[in-house]
């Protein structure tokens, strides 16, 4: 299963070892799927300070990641659908990626 290695929590954090996962059940390259998570967090309106993103679920055929700021968080998940779609926060805006 793609997803095992995912699960110790020093590999939650969205970076190339997620988006090697995501990519290698997707036809998506790395380097487009970074992009466009990329393009997407770029987008958000948050604001100045840190953002990190972490992969908070897990499952065979989906990966959730949060996108946090202090306390604040905005999360998307990513599912295999033949493409990928990012849902954003709990208005479920779907957006294909």
């Amino acid at each position: 299963m793609a997803f095992e290695k995912l699960n110790n929590k020093k590999d939650r954090k969205i970076g190339s070892s997620v988006i090697k996962v995501i990519s290698e059940n997707s036809k998506l390259t790395k380097k487009d799927l970074l992009d466009k998570v990329s393009k997407l967090v770029e987008e958000e309106e948050v604001g100045q300070g840190r953002i990190s993103l972490v992969v908070s679920k897990l499952e065979d055929d989906e990966i959730e990641v949060e996108k946090r700021r202090g306390k604040r968080g905005y999360k998307y998940k990513l599912t295999e659908e033949g493409h990928k779609y990012i849902y954003k926060g709990q208005m479920k805006k779907m957006i294909q990626i």
